[in-house]
């Protein structure tokens, strides 16, 4: 499966953001789009002899105690600004201990299926399931139905719902609501017209894909449920809406390919490879959670990230939290990232070669902003 790209050197920022239990940097540089892992196992330095009490330490580098040295100015007018965020700085979700912001959510992750981030700091289902058949889904009169357990031969009414998804894609036309009832949808779907997929909610209502679960090729709405299983959950090629979604235990998580497209109140569990690639592309997330990005296997080693922004594309991600990713939380390849009211913890090392986990891994290829 095709994961990097080529493209001119651009910088990558950051506005406010948290960043828990991993290092902060940016990464910028050219890679090939077939083979390149997002740290080079054939050129990462041997890791230095870790030395007491302050962490990495080799040839050139100098050992410091951590903090500010006894000597510095005191900050005023005319000395350097104080270090730290401000008591009145921190974002929404976030409050100040005395040093820095905090997110106000629970140290701890959700259950399976449940999210929390600083917009909402408690553990919640992705969204309400309502009640039977078809939850609180907005429908209109033309809009057309689906139910797993609905008898073969249906023509999409609410009283005679198709029972699978991809009959009702091809019998709607552009402008159209596919309402998705309750059950397990084994099959691949491709979206190819400008229609919207509301799902009852996710616990109630999944796709489990075979190979890529949702092919996005035109402009498309996508909401209310779960994708799991096949090679990647969710492939988008097309301006999107992505709403409510949870994605879980899949090889890989969503691709973006197209332009415009935005992921808001979606949780990500349990994904390989990345959990979001964003690929030349305008993409804006928003209240979402990728958690539990595992590692996969890449030419005798492994790679992963959470999020993966490369090709020359432009990311806003706000009030969204990246946790416990194996390797690499997020990285920026000659593209753009604003990270705000967000939390970034919990990465870990994946491999013996890899000893350390990356909030942020850094590169010198090209110069990197931060």
């Amino acid at each position: 499966m095709g994961r990097y790209g080529d493209s001119s050197a651009r910088s990558a920022r950051i506005a406010r953001a948290l960043v828990v239990g991993g290092l902060l940097a940016v990464l910028a540089g050219c890679r090939d789009e077939s083979v390149a892992p997002s740290v080079p196992p054939t050129t990462a330095p041997a890791l230095p002899e870790l030395l007491p009490p302050c962490g990495h330490s080799g040839p050139d580098v100098e050992c410091f105690e951590a903090g500010l040295p006894d000597d510095r100015p005191e900050p005023g007018p005319t000395g350097p600004p104080q270090a730290g965020v401000p008591a009145d700085a921190c974002g929404e979700g976030f409050s100040h201990d005395g040093e820095g912001c905090v997110a106000d959510i629970d140290p701890d992750d959700c259950p399976p299926g449940e999210l929390a981030h600083p917009a909402s700091p408690s553990c919640a289902p992705v969204a309400p399931c309502g009640s039977e058949p078809w939850g609180d889904v907005a429908s209109g009169p033309n809009d057309l139905y689906v139910l797993a357990s609905a008898a073969d031969g249906g023509d999409g009414s609410a009283t005679a719902p198709f029972n699978r998804i991809a009959s009702a894609v091809a019998a709607a036309s552009d402008g159209d609501v596919i309402v998705i009832g309750s059950g397990t949808y084994t099959e691949d779907i491709v979206v190819d017209r400008a229609i919207a997929l509301r799902g009852r909610c996710p616990a109630l209502v999944t796709i489990e894909a075979t190979d890529i679960g949702v092919l996005v090729t035109a402009a498309a709405e996508l909401s209310g449920f779960a994708i799991t299983g096949g090679e990647r959950a969710l492939r988008v090629e097309a301006t999107a809406q992505i709403d409510r979604l949870w994605i879980h235990d899949t090889e890989a998580g969503i691709r973006i390919d197209g332009n415009d497209v935005a992921i808001r109140d979606t949780l990500l569990e349990n994904t390989g490879g990345n959990g979001i690639l964003v690929r030349g592309s305008n993409t804006t997330i928003e209240r979402s959670v990728v958690r539990g990005n595992i590692a996969v296997p890449w030419q005798g080693d492994v790679a992963t990230e959470a999020l993966f922004v490369n090709q020359g594309a432009s990311a806003t991600v706000r009030q969204s939290v990246f946790s416990n990713t194996e390797h690499t939380a997020l990285v920026v390849y000659d593209s753009e990232l604003v990270l705000e009211d967000s939390v970034v913890r919990g990465t870990t090392h994946a491999s013996e070669k890899y000893l350390d986990g990356y909030g942020w891994p850094v590169g010198n290829t090209h110069p990197a902003f931060v």
